[in-house]
């Protein structure tokens, strides 16, 4: 389970919940060459760049994650 928030600004390297073509994402953001980005973490989708021009949105930042013990 993620624990996220709405409040809080976030910066480079933050997991952040989004949407991207009407869809919700779970990336890492990430500053390059002046532009933001949202990066997989394996790799498997090409990274989405962040403008507001754009149907991209950033709704909140991950502050936690709570395991399940098994």
């Amino acid at each position: 389970m993620l624990i996220v928030d709405t409040s809080v600004q976030a910066k480079s390297g933050d997991l952040v919940i989004a949407s991207a073509g009407g869809a919700a994402v779970l990336a890492e953001l990430k500053a390059n060459k002046g532009h933001w980005w949202l990066v997989s973490g394996d790799n498997s989708h090409a990274p989405i760049r962040v403008d507001p021009t754009q149907d991209v949105e950033i709704w909140a930042a991950v502050t936690g994650v709570v395991r399940e013990k098994p």
